[in-house]
């Protein structure tokens, strides 16, 4: 799968997932660092959580209106993307240049950070639909591969950054960095047209715009 818009979904799904798996992964630690008891973590740890399937809800009824009211549909998926990659490396921008420190100012940011994060479903995740109608799941099994790579990666660096400074500020500008990488890549390389379709027979996955056959799925 070398074509631009499936490795502009490959970068952008295994940027946000460093993140994504970074929070919550290391979420009650952070809590725990702000002074913030094992016992009371459930409630400053679940309110970002509900907010994530919520923000899923409400990415879906953007996106739908700004294609019922004419946008483009790789704009919108682009902007959809782009809010769920920015937004939550702005939240941890503000958590880290800022010092937050009160527990429950960092729960209401992560409540902002994990509504935001969901908007991926509007992009990347229905972006595979656009490109590769025939062949979606397959797609998304090879894309999940690195989102999941990107969660081993990532919760092994933020253990040593965390061992080496025992601080979140380092962990959260890698995150942003990484972010940022997903953002301008997908927002370079993406595209909505279908780029692969299923080959003659229903067999196979060749490829739109050179009807070349990569290869069987």
């Amino acid at each position: 799968m070398s074509s631009r818009a499936s490795v502009a979904i490959f970068v952008a799904h295994f940027c946000g997932a460093w993140g994504w798996y970074v929070l919550i992964s290391w979420l009650p630690r952070y809590l725990e660092t702000l002074g913030v008891a094992t016992a009371d973590l459930p409630w400053y740890a679940i309110p970002p959580y509900v907010a994530n399937v919520l923000g899923a809800i409400v990415s879906g009824w953007v996106a739908d209106d700004m294609l019922l009211e004419g946008a483009p549909r790789l704009e919108v998926r682009r902007w959809m993307q782009g809010i769920s990659l920015m937004g939550p490396a702005i939240v941890l921008l503000v958590l880290t240049i800022g010092q937050v420190e009160c527990p429950m100012a960092v729960c209401g940011w992560m409540v902002a950070a994990l509504f935001l994060k969901s908007f991926v479903y509007s992009g990347i995740h229905s972006n595979i639909l656009d490109i590769a109608p025939d062949h979606a799941g397959q797609l998304f099994g090879l894309s999940n591969t690195f989102a999941t790579v990107a969660g081993v990666a990532g919760n092994i660096l933020t253990g040593w950054l965390f061992q080496l400074h025992q601080s979140f500020s380092g962990v959260f500008l890698v995150c942003c960095g990484v972010y940022l990488v997903g953002t301008v890549t997908y927002g370079c390389l993406s595209a909505a047209e279908p780029v692969f379709q299923a080959g003659p027979g229903g067999q196979g996955c060749v490829r739109v715009r050179d009807s070349a056959v990569l290869r069987e799925l």
